[in-house]
């Protein structure tokens, strides 16, 4: 196949060799079968898109195949704007005539963008052809029940299952964010900046199967295992944005469904109280850093023994073994829950944080350093230098103040003003 392809021949037939290859390969060469198919269909055949599906598969197969990691980094690269790439907005509520409910729709309504809410009796869809999307409706909660983050994960879990795999979703808090751009231009900079990054390819090539979640200062967490989480949290250099917050997130729908699901199902303690779907998402990002740890030190030490060189465990300690326990684990690693946790982790998709606020502007810790500023009517921050499409200012409610000073430096976003 690429004798016919660097020769010039039938590009067609090489590419259904080597679509042949990939099917009929053994596993251990399935991955070189995918990363020559993604190269034909992006040096020959001018297929990007068609070659960035290749070469995920590829990497996936095999991440130390720099050949298959380069292809794929020039082939995102290389991918043109789609049109009709875009994000579906969710948010979740419980009581529809909130103040900081209408100022998230009323800033989406700037650009055209529609925002499902969750949370009510039935989930509603306001945009700005919608004659209701200032005023919705009175609904109760969901099942009458007593509002809890937690509900979250669940609303978004069965909101993701009913849509197609492959569509990107965005999920933000419903009181205190605001949308500074719209569906478009956070698909484009979640495809051009983030799945691209280093932080992104290294965690997981796949793309498809990356959780980017917002990032602030503060690291808000709920349950006995705190100090265990914490000193095992990664600290990226020279970031003051360290730590998740679930306040916002996107992803591909099937991603985001599974996140939720394992969240929920295999990360909740059996004294989990559902107040907080954030130290659930803390435990799924630092479980999959110390387990992705502990593989990467396993791996050089294998390689160190094979190729006989100086043994590097002697001067290179392991990171800490296991996972932090729970309430209710038993004593030692082969603890059920503990199993379950390391096996999905396998498979679960990466989470990883925008540390520079490319998508996702937060306050969290931060409300009263002034991180942003406006400039040409734009959301800018000046801290990072980027023109993030979300804000969220979680915390206090005078914490959203932040909204209203931005809006008087010229911040051209329809936003109403509430009560801090």
């Amino acid at each position: 196949a690429l004798e016919i392809a660097e020769s010039g021949g039938d590009l067609e037939l090489a590419e259904h060799l080597l679509e042949r290859a990939v099917r009929t390969a053994p596993l251990a060469g399935r991955a070189a079968a995918y990363r020559q198919l993604g190269l034909v269909r992006l040096d020959f055949r001018h297929d990007v898109r068609g070659a960035i599906d290749a070469l995920r598969e590829a990497v996936a197969l095999d991440a130390t195949d720099l050949g298959a990691r380069h292809g794929l980094d020039r082939a995102l690269h290389s991918a043109a704007p789609d049109d009709d790439d875009d994000v579906r907005f969710v948010t979740f509520a419980s009581d529809p005539e909130a103040c900081g409910l209408r100022r998230l729709l009323a800033s989406a309504a700037t650009f055209g963008t529609r925002v499902d809410v969750l949370g009510l009796a039935e989930s509603s869809s306001y945009s700005d052809d919608d004659p209701g999307a200032a005023s919705p409706q009175t609904r109760s909660t969901t099942n009458d029940t007593e509002w809890r983050n937690g509900l979250k994960l669940r609303l978004l879990r069965d909101y993701a299952r009913r849509l197609p795999a492959r569509a990107l979703v965005c999920a933000v808090d419903g009181y205190d964010v605001v949308l500074a751009g719209g569906g478009k231009e956070l698909a484009r900079k979640l495809r051009t900046h983030l799945l691209r990054s280093a932080d992104a390819s290294d965690d997981d090539p796949r793309g498809g199967r990356v959780v980017v979640a917002s990032a602030d200062q503060t690291f808000y967490f709920a349950g006995p295992d705190e100090a265990c989480y914490g000193a095992a949290y990664p600290h990226p250099a020279a970031q003051p944005y360290r730590f998740l917050n679930s306040g916002s997130l996107v992803g591909e729908a099937s991603a985001l469904a599974d996140l939720a699901a394992a969240a929920l199902d295999a990360f909740a303690p059996p004294d989990w109280d559902g107040r907080s779907d954030q130290t659930l998402l803390h435990r799924v990002y630092v479980d999959q850093h110390r387990h992705r740890l502990w593989k990467n030190w396993n791996h050089r030490a294998a390689a160190a023994v094979s190729n006989a060189s100086v043994d590097h465990r002697r001067h290179d300690p392991p990171p800490p073994q296991g996972l932090c326990r729970w309430s209710g684990d038993n004593d030692d690693d082969d603890d059920d829950s503990a199993r379950r946790r390391r096996r999905l982790l396998e498979t679960l998709p990466t989470i990883v944080l925008d540390h520079v606020q490319v998508l996702f502007g937060n306050t969290g810790g931060r409300a009263f350093l002034r991180d942003f500023d406006i400039l040409d009517g734009r959301l800018h921050n000046a801290l990072t230098d980027t023109f993030p499409v979300v804000l969220h200012c979680p915390g206090k409610p005078s914490f959203q103040a932040e909204f209203d000073r931005l809006r008087g430096l010229g911040w051209q976003v329809n936003i109403t003003s509430c009560p801090t």
